[in-house]
Parts: structure tokens; sequence; C-alpha cells
């Protein structure tokens, strides 16, 4: 890793065709790092972080592994595993001196997290504001400090650099998802509508949608038009949640890649979330697998809830802010929900508790590929209130190779892989500010690509994974980003006329670098990939 900021500026990808519609391409994006393969064992040990905290808020201590109690759905589990974890006394300040031995570990390796792909313009600006407070007055000398976006939009990796912070922080822009659109039809609805309606999570919601749809589908009043509505409601949102539902999971698959990057970090390891909070209900594999991503990393997760104060009905929150609640409670961090004034309380969101404690058990039976649902006692002590996780999910072993696992695996691989009809150009753009822009233009001849057919519509599914490198192969940055495409007889023909072009850039200081590219289609799950060599003088 590169002891200087290199920002990432991720333009979003653009197919070439000019006569899709809306609705026919659709891209989500986020960031991406290959994930090294695992060496499979047998012991099986679930970990989970436990902060004990008194009437005050305040984490205490002083507990050994026959005080907790932990329940496996309900299922006494004895403690196999048992560690206390106490913070780093903290430093004196701001003020700390500058001329620490250079050889000193970082006191604090922080990660903020901005979910710009969520975010309102007001939760956007709070968010801004709180962390430009943090840089300019409370960030010491011995910290590193990173910001990721949901969106891959702005990146700068863990730097000590101020001004580069600053400027990345001054550079956020609300970037929903490509394609996330209020559906037209009738009744409209918002991709958390659906979700609510396809959980049965706001019967409220789903009765002033089903009086939309009797005026908008029933002309007269015809009482077995009428009848059919709600069944037509429902059916419509589980539609629409399900070309929808990729919002929250590539928020999720971003997190897992910011807490990968924290975990090569030194010194106590915080990821500091901003966010108004997505649905994650019917994703507990992701959320399980995020989770103990941080707590094998020793991460502190905390989190706020960008909204703020807000006059919005409950079951919007029960919904959006489940995951940031468990994320702070499952590693000792805290959540910070329903104030406007974030500024005041960021600085206790990226310190680490005083004392926490690293518990272990092992399952009573081999893994059952469901949800588990954990609770940590401490039978003998009163008062005290424990958090942790909620649960964890069972996977279990995969037996067939993912598509992420296998776009990981040839981005690992050092050699060219043409199944796709895939090429690759990669240039430099001019000097500014000492640093250049690489620019990875990738072009896919369409008429050689297959295309799946549902409702007179071609349907294909395009990957790329790319990835900004050193000269030894080292990772500096990386984008992931798919590309949806649901097209006309007439879309298509423009497509194989013109092709499809995916572009999305980098800038970096003067170097020598290389750029990997992966590019995965769905209909025949092919690959391609390629290698590119830049100097930047």
């Amino acid at each position: 890793m590169l002891a200087h900021a290199l920002p990432l500026i991720a333009a979003a990808l653009f197919p070439a065709g000019q006569a899709a519609q809306p609705g026919e391409v659709r891209i989500r994006y986020g960031l991406y790092a290959p994930e090294p393969p695992v060496l499979s064992v047998e012991a099986n040990l679930v970990e989970l972080a436990v902060t004990v905290r008194d009437g005050q808020g305040h984490a205490t201590g002083g507990f050994s592994a026959s005080d907790f109690q932990i329940l496996d759905n309900g299922r006494p589990r004895p403690v196999s595993f048992f560690s206390e974890l106490k913070a780093p006394a903290p430093a004196a300040g701001p003020t700390a001196s500058p001329s620490a031995p250079a050889s000193a570990p970082p006191a604090r390796s922080i990660a903020l997290f901005v979910d710009d792909t969520h975010i309102n313009l007001f939760g956007l600006g709070k968010a801004k504001a709180a962390a430009q407070k943090f840089i300019e007055n409370f960030m010491l000398p011995t910290d590193r400090v990173a910001l990721y976006t949901g969106s891959a939009s702005v990146t700068v990796d863990f730097t000590a650099d101020r001004q580069a912070l600053l400027a990345a922080i001054a550079a956020l822009k609300v970037h929903p998802q490509r394609g996330d659109r209020d559906f037209t039809v009738c009744p409209v609805l918002s991709g958390y509508e659906a979700y609510a309606i396809t959980r049965h999570a706001d019967e409220a919601l789903k009765r002033a949608k089903v009086r939309e749809a009797i005026a908008c589908n029933c002309l007269s009043p015809d009482p077995a038009c009428i009848d059919e509505q709600p069944a037509y409601v429902q059916t419509l949102a589980e539609t629409v949640w399900n070309q929808l539902s990729y919002q929250s999971t590539t928020a999720l698959d971003v997190l897992g890649v910011v807490i990968r990057q924290l975990a090569r970090m030194p010194g106590a390891r915080i990821l500091t979330m901003l966010s108004p909070g997505f649905p994650t209900g019917g994703l507990e594999q992701r959320t399980s697998a995020v989770l103990d991503a941080a707590v094998r990393a020793r991460a502190t997760i905390n989190a706020i809830d960008s909204e703020g104060l807000t006059t919005r009905f409950g079951p919007r929150q029960q919904i959006v802010s489940p995951f940031l609640a468990e994320a702070a409670a499952a590693t000792g961090g805290r959540f910070l929900k329903n104030t406007n004034d974030i500024t005041g309380d960021f600085l206790e969101l990226t310190t680490p508790p005083r004392v926490s404690y690293l518990l272990g058990f092992s399952p009573e039976k081999t893994p059952d590929g469901t949800y588990h649902r954990l609770a940590v006692k401490l039978p003998s002590r009163a008062g005290l209130h424990l958090e942790t996780r909620a649960g964890y999910f069972a996977a279990a072993p995969e037996r067939v190779e993912t598509a992420r696992q296998r776009i990981d695996r040839a981005m690992l691989a050092a050699g060219p892989i043409g199944d796709v009809p895939a090429t690759m150009r990669v240039s430099a753009g001019a000097e500014k500010d000492g640093r250049y822009t690489i620019t990875v233009l990738t072009a896919i001849d369409a008429r050689r690509l297959k295309f799946s057919r549902q409702s007179n519509r071609s349907l294909q599914e395009l990957t790329f994974a790319t990835v900004l490198e050193d000269v030894h192969g080292n990772y500096i940055a990386g984008k992931l980003a798919v590309m949806d495409l649901l097209l006309s007889r007439t879309s298509l023909a423009d497509f194989e006329a013109r092709g499809i072009r995916a572009r999305l850039s980098f800038t970096a200081p003067k170097g020598s670098y290389q750029v990997r590219e992966v590019v995965r289609e769905i209909v025949e799950n092919r690959l391609a990939a390629a290698t590119t060599p830049i100097d930047l003088r």
C-alpha cells in the first residue's frame, strides 16, 4: 500500500448505443478489491465482539469467560475462546507533538464511509460538515484516515494528508445508482415502498397504494376489479423490489471491500458510516459476512443516521436502520440517530471503546445454511447492557465457484483471457496539481455477444472489474461496475452497429502502474481479462 494519498475518481460507465430507452440500461457500481483464496480448515468457530456498558453508557471491564453465557438459537454454548481487548490510552489531543518518531505505528486507522448512493442533499451536507470538522480539529498526527463512498466516485486511501482528505470531502456529491428511479407504472413505487410492501412491513403504505391502484385501474366501481388490486399491488411490489434490491447488495459489497482494506492497517481500526440506512431484510447471509469480516479484523463500526431528526413515521426507520444499529452493536461501536448535530458526536464515533471482549464458540451442529439468533448474557451481573451482534448466518461450505470468486481468480492471475469479445485501451490525461488522469476504455463487440430472450427483449449482464496496481502488482484502487441490458429490438440493433463501451478513470501521481481488468458476461458465463502497463512521466 502506498504511503501517500491516492484519490480515485471513477466515471460512470456508459453504453455507446444511443437508441436505448429509459429502463433498458441500468448501471450499478461500487468499490472492488479481489479477495485472495482462503484455505478451508476444519475448525468451526463463531466469533463475536461484546461490549458491556454501565447505566451511563460507558464501556466497562473486569469480566472473565465464566461470567458470560452464549445462546445460539436459544441453546447455551460453552465459551471456547475469550479475550479482553483494551484500547490504547488516548493521545493528548489534536495538538499532540508532530515530532513523534516516524516508525511509531498510527494511533488509529479510520475509514470514513459516506453512503452517497442512498443519502439526500441535506444529509450529505451534514456528513461533509462533520467529516471536515473532524479532519480540521480532531485528526491526530499519528492517525491514518481514508475516505470511501458507496459510488466509488471519490476515494482516498489511508493517509495523514489533511489537504487531500479535505479536497475529497469537498468533492462529495449525491450519486444515486443509475436506473434508480421510481417505476412509472400505477401505482408508482420507489425501492423502499416496494420493499416495505413485499416484506409486509408497512400495511398503511400498502393500503394507500391499493387505493391508488383502484383509482388507476378500475375505471368504474367494479367490485371484481377492486378485489383484484391488493394482489396486484403485492405482485407489483415484488417485481419492483427484485429489480432494485441491488441497491442494498451493492452497499454491502462496498462495505466488505472497505473492511478488507481496513484490516490491513495498523493501530486501532475504526469504520464510521454516514448513511440514511437501507433495507437488508432477506440479506442475512451478506450482512453476516460483513460483520464476520469486521470482527475478524478487530474493527469497530460506528454509524450515523445522516437524516438526523425526522418526522417520518416509525415503519421506514424500522426498515432502513437495523443494519446500521446491528453493525455498531456487533463491533463495540455506537449508532447515532435522531439528531441534527452529528458534528458534536463525531469525535466519539472515531474512538474505539475503552474495553471490549472477543468471545468464540463452536456451533452445536455443522453449518445448516440458515440464520441463527444469538444472545449473550451476564447472569450474575445486573444493571449492565451488553452490545453484540444479533445473529450469524451458518453458511454451508461452497462446492461451486461463485461468479465473484471466478472474477477474483481471473483478476489475481497474470495472463490474458479472451473468451468475451472485449478490448481495453488505457491512456493518460494531462497533469493537474501533480496528478495524472488514467482513463480505461473498454469496447465490446455486441454482434459476437449472446443475449437471452424474455418478453420480446434481449437480456445481458456485463460485469467490469478494474484495478489499478503498482508495477509489482500490488493493489492501489479498484472499481466494480455491472451493466444490466434489457433491450428492445431497435436498441439491440443500435448496440450491434455501434458496440458497447465502458469508461472509468483513476487519478494518480507520477510513476509506473498497470491496469488489470476482468469483464464477465452472464449468458454464457465467459470472461475476458487483460493487463496494460502505463507510465506517468
